[in-house]
């Protein structure tokens, strides 16, 4: 769980910094990654999009992935 117990990870998602708590730094490095790389896909499709419509769509694709 990202917001819970660990040690502080800064990682980069989509131009901005976020701290997260995590027990494996490779694991959460991994996750930021995944992320940063779904949204910024979405944002190159739909660049008119405001940030917070490109993050629902890349949270529902990750889910969709996940299913």
């Amino acid at each position: 769980n990202m917001a819970s117990d660990g040690k502080s990870i800064k990682v980069k998602i989509f131009g901005s910094e976020y701290p997260l708590r995590g027990e494996s730094e490779e694991l959460t490095k991994r996750v930021a990654g995944y992320v940063d790389q779904m949204i910024n896909t979405i944002h190159n499709k739909i660049p008119e999009q405001p940030p917070l419509t490109v993050a629902v769509l890349s949270a529902l694709n990750i889910t969709e992935d996940l299913f």
